[in-house]
């Protein structure tokens, strides 16, 4: 795995924007690479979960239903880095999602707690129509994770596919602040991100089919 350190050196051979041994370079230091790298970290993590990637995906199986209470506080789901909750199950059963305001409209009719068959989101609640029966402990939340900031030691996300991409759009970002062309960069960044996503997802979502050879 390639440190965010080694993206940064990497960078600044084509930025001839070398370090004085502490971090410092003639135009650009760590701090600020490191502040164009998580957020363009950030703006993948959009895109891909736009495109409902599993490379943004994860579970969790660590928040249970309270007894005769009508929601579930998510607020410390991945220490609140969420960009969208997927899908919710209570065991084998998987509920369905409706809107906030068929939520608010159903609990107007049911009054007796019951097992959960749907929910709405409403800021860090996951709503029930009435107060669980039980307290489950086999609640499931599949979620759109936000990734960490990233410090100069810690590994490249994303398991290193998009670190020579990060590497070319710090580059271009550095050398537009430059220039002093920052809003046309900033532009065409999301548009280079929307299209590397997709270009990942394309790629990751193809299965070819496997040769059939029937003899004569």
């Amino acid at each position: 795995m390639a440190t965010v350190q080694s993206i940064l050196d990497s960078a600044r051979y084509d930025l001839v924007d070398f370090v004085d041994g502490i971090g410092v370079g003639i135009e650009f230091d760590d701090t600020e690479l490191l502040n164009y790298l998580n957020r363009m970290v950030g703006l993948m993590d959009s895109q891909l979960s736009a495109l409902q990637s599993d490379l943004v995906e994860a579970e969790e199986l660590g928040i249970d239903t309270v007894a005769s209470q009508a929601y579930v506080d998510i607020s410390g789901l991945n220490s609140g880095l969420y960009n969208r909750i997927r899908s919710v199950w209570i065991g084998s059963t998987r509920l369905e999602q409706t809107t906030l305001n068929y939520m608010r409209y159903t609990r107007r009719f049911r009054s007796s707690d019951a097992r959960p068959t749907i929910w709405a989101l409403w800021n860090d609640q996951i709503l029930f129509p009435t107060g669980c029966d039980s307290t489950y402990t086999t609640l499931a939340i599949y979620y759109d994770k936000k990734s960490d900031s990233l410090a100069l030691t810690d590994d490249m996300p994303y398991n290193d596919r998009f670190n020579e991409f990060f590497r070319e759009m710090m580059v271009m970002t550095a050398k537009a602040k430059k220039e002093g062309i920052m809003d046309k960069a900033d532009a065409m960044l999301n548009e280079m991100f929307r299209s590397r996503a997709m270009t990942e997802e394309i790629q990751r979502g193809f299965i070819p089919k496997s040769y059939i050879y029937w003899g004569f």
